[in-house]
């Protein structure tokens, strides 16, 4: 992947303030009904030909951001656009039209995949949503080059996904996801259920097609030396929230947030700080009952009064537009 500009001049993709929050079904809390925030506040943007990577512990909300951009979800507070489109603002046809752009691969390949359909029958069932893509005649020879395109034999389409390998199936649930010719996708950690060597295939896979449709990539994952491998920027998510912000090489090389240098510590070969891997006390705190202040201060070494009273707003640093959320970044 190339290098790109911490902020796009021409984004295909603006995320502005976007939040979202479930009421928890239950007992009243002090008369309220408790609230999970599982995104609060997040913003960024994505560039043509770009890829996005967001990382975080699980439970941090990235599956939730996954489903607000691709709009099977509508944000709290905050807008998605997409080519200066808000899925909100539109009509149920422009709604449609718009979705075609944006299509997300799901993390597990096998029940993502209907076991009842044939793979050729899961790659051609968007077409028959959206009859005007591909003329009814063509649609079998088109499902054959979509299979060509993702490194599968059209001779197999009449096969079911039980029949496939773990990497099939994925390759399958690519084909599926660009079927629709779009210009963005939202990829879910897509290697995660798959053998080390099925995910470099994979990668490798994501990123020829990126060169060769001008794709733009969302890529959300856990395994930090997967999402170093293919993101341009990266965001790191805490508990709902980001805490940095930047070019994957800045935040690689010099992590800001204590968070961040955390996670980069656990990579297998790295050395984190000046004491080597570092370990964070505790779990995550309750999204439904956030604290006060920095959400990450109840596990931060760094961590002092001001940090209890005021959360730290997303600032940049002066090193090529890296920002973080902290009252005490690293230099």
């Amino acid at each position: 992947m190339s290098g790109m500009s911490s902020s796009p001049a021409d984004p295909v993709l603006v995320v502005d303030g976007v939040s979202k929050e479930y009421g928890v079904a239950g007992r009243r809390i002090a008369g309220h009904r408790p609230v999970l925030r599982a995104v609060e506040g997040a913003s960024f943007t994505l560039g043509v030909g770009e890829t996005l990577g967001i990382v975080g512990e699980s439970g941090c909300g990235k599956s939730t951001l996954a489903r607000l951009l691709v709009g099977l979800e509508r944000p709290t507070r905050g807008t998605v656009q997409i080519f200066g489109h808000q899925f909100a603002r539109l009509s149920r046809t422009e709604s449609r039209q718009l979705r075609r752009s944006i299509q997300l691969v799901m993390q597990d390949p096998y029940t993502s995949l209907d076991p009842r359909m044939t793979a050729g029958q899961i790659v051609t069932e968007p077409l028959q949503v959206h009859r005007d893509v591909v003329a009814r005649p063509d649609r079998d020879r088109y499902v054959g080059e979509l299979f060509e395109m993702v490194g599968l034999n059209p001779d197999h389409r009449n096969r079911y996904p039980h029949q496939f390998s773990g990497g099939q199936r994925q390759r399958i649930g690519i084909a599926r996801a660009l079927a629709l010719h779009p210009k963005i996708l939202v990829c879910d950690e897509p290697v995660s259920a798959l053998d080390v060597s099925v995910q470099a295939q994979v990668l490798n896979l994501l990123s020829q097609l990126q060169v060769e449709l001008g794709l733009s990539y969302i890529f959300i994952g856990h395994d930090l030396s997967v999402v170093r491998h293919i993101s341009d920027r990266l965001l790191v998510l805490y508990l709902g929230k980001v805490v940095e912000y930047g070019t994957a090489a800045g935040i690689y090389g010099r992590p800001a947030h204590p968070y961040t240098e955390a996670l980069l510590s656990a990579i297998p070969g790295k050395r984190g700080g000046s004491n080597g891997r570092i370990v964070l006390p505790g779990d995550p705190p309750s999204p439904t009952s956030r604290p006060t202040g920095c959400v990450f201060r109840t596990r931060c070494w760094k961590a002092s009064a001001i940090c209890e009273e005021v959360d730290p707003p997303l600032i940049e640093l002066h090193r090529g537009g890296q920002e973080v959320a902290c009252h005490f970044p690293n230099n």
